[in-house]
């Protein structure tokens, strides 16, 4: 697949639009992504109520102690 410049999209009919778009959507989240409230949601290893400890580690280094704090609290509250 490759990506269609805005020329090409918009040359494209609404049924051709939505293909490329599911093709896409495929291919960033793999084949057996899921949707809530039609839009496709991160899983595994470090997406939301998965985070890993270099995750956070890396927030409280570029985003700060308040930022982590923050991500921590989210973090534990979603695994309860």
């Amino acid at each position: 697949m490759v990506t269609k410049t805005m020329e090409e999209l918009d040359a494209m009919t609404p049924e051709e639009k939505r293909l490329h778009r599911a093709e896409e959507e495929k291919i960033v989240f793999g084949t057996d992504f899921k949707k809530v409230k039609g839009k496709p949601v991160e899983q595994g290893i470090g997406s939301p109520g998965r985070e890993t400890p270099n995750h956070l580690n890396a927030i409280r280094k570029y985003e700060g102690e308040e930022a982590y704090q923050a991500a921590l609290a989210k973090a534990k509250k979603k695994a309860d």
